[in-house]
């Protein structure tokens, strides 16, 4: 019995320290101009996502960004009865970062999801794909704001 507690503290003690993945000690930037080219879904849930980098904080550098993305939606398979049954979602995103010193470069992201209709009525298929083009723009921006921290 002494082991299994000893082994529980020792567990418990080691999972202290927790630090957010985009901590203020981090991100050494902030998005001073965002620059769409037009008003879509994919380019709003980015944007949205990126207003929390939108304010200097301690010094930070300004970055100036163009924005280009949207979603594709394919049909994979259909059934006997010429019906889709299969999708594929993709998100393309293209991005040109200009720092303050003019030096700048270029970043593209194609994510992309397949899921089948199975037995779902519209509505839930309609949920199911906000959902997933969600996940998509999480998954996407978490690497945009990566490649820009690794690259200033």
């Amino acid at each position: 019995m002494k082991n299994y507690l000893f082994l529980l503290l020792f567990i418990l003690s080691s999972c202290g320290g927790y630090t957010p993945i985009y901590s203020e000690k981090k991100i050494n930037f902030y998005f001073n101009k965002v620059n769409t080219e037009e008003n879509n879904l994919a380019n709003n849930k980015i944007l949205k996502k990126m207003s929390n980098f939108r304010v200097n904080k301690n010094n930070q550098i300004p970055v100036d960004i163009n924005l280009e993305s949207f979603f594709k939606k394919e049909v994979t398979s259909k059934d006997k009865k010429k019906n889709p049954n299969s999708f594929k979602i993709t998100l393309n995103v293209k991005v040109n970062i200009k720092e303050k010193n003019n030096k700048t470069f270029d970043l593209k992201y194609a994510e992309n999801f397949n899921y089948s209709k199975s037995d779902r009525s519209e509505f839930e298929l309609i949920q199911y794909e906000e959902v997933i083009m969600n996940n998509l723009i999480n998954s996407t921006f978490d690497k945009l704001i990566r490649d820009i921290v690794s690259r200033i």
